[in-house]
């Protein structure tokens, strides 16, 4: 519960902060916006040259397309910021303030700061996929809403996971600056399709870096094509994801020279 109070906590003020700057917080959500409108482009203009991807239509591709900028704009909008200031906070010895706190430093450190903008930016996620959910006439049921909800969270859980284990390598690299960049560039691979990956690529991002996951499963359970496997697969990488992350957090906290590094 001191958990959940100080999040709700640090949403107040990061809401006050944007509120501050309004004008800042408008340019953000229609840069993002923009973004989301020529990806939206991008597919329709791809389907009225063939009639499916691999067995997807449009609205298929669309919903998908729609959970997973949900999924990003969370993401973005509780780690990101606060993730990126952990190798700074290594470096200049910052991180003493926080290990030293009577509460999970691993916590405190993951979602300290919100990025209001960032999660107004899920409206536009779910307006695509109700849209979606409409063209393509589902019928969904109280218990399919709830697993996709669940499997959201699962899905930014994954994401979460796998980022801070990248950025952790700030403790053996002193400089983890190329983390962020290399992270979002595999992103690319979730709005898509997992059919559409073959051989070694399909079990790299699958079971190795399990990127392509965090929108497709929960896009399968709207779409009511899920794989049952994959569905299990998908909640196992994500407690092996925070397993192994707690690992190298602890073993990285043991190498902290605080101030002196």
């Amino acid at each position: 519960m001191k958990a959940l109070r100080i999040f709700l906590l640090n949403c107040k003020i990061s809401l006050l902060n944007e509120m501050a700057h309004k004008i800042n917080f408008l340019m953000r959500f229609l840069s993002d916006s923009i973004y989301f409108v020529i990806y939206y482009i991008f597919y329709t203009v791809i389907f009225t040259l063939v009639p499916n991807i691999n067995g997807w239509v449009i609205y298929d591709i669309l919903l998908l397309m729609g959970t997973f900028h949900i999924i990003i704009s969370l993401f973005a909008a509780v780690f990101i910021p606060n993730l990126a200031q952990i190798p700074m906070l290594v470096k200049s010895g910052g991180l003493d303030g926080f290990i030293v706190k009577p509460i999970n430093s691993r916590f405190l450190l993951s979602a300290r700061f919100i990025d209001i903008g960032s999660l107004i930016n899920i409206i536009l996620g779910v307006a695509i996929v109700i849209n979606s959910i409409i063209r393509l006439g589902l019928d969904i049921s109280t218990a399919t809403f709830l697993l996709y909800i669940g499997y959201i969270l699962i899905g930014v859980f994954i994401m979460y996971n796998i980022l801070f284990i990248l950025i952790c390598t700030i403790f053996w690299l002193h400089d983890s600056s190329w983390s962020i960049g290399f992270f979002m560039t595999f992103n690319s691979f979730a709005d898509k399709p997992i059919s559409i990956y073959k051989g070694m690529i399909y079990r790299f991002l699958i079971y190795l870096f399990p990127i392509a996951l965090v929108a497709n499963i929960p896009a399968s359970v709207m779409l009511k094509n899920f794989d049952s496997n994959l569905q299990i697969w998908f909640v196992i990488a994500a407690l092996l994801l925070f397993y192994f992350s707690n690992i190298i957090w602890r073993k990285g906290i043991t190498l902290y020279e605080g101030a002196s590094i």
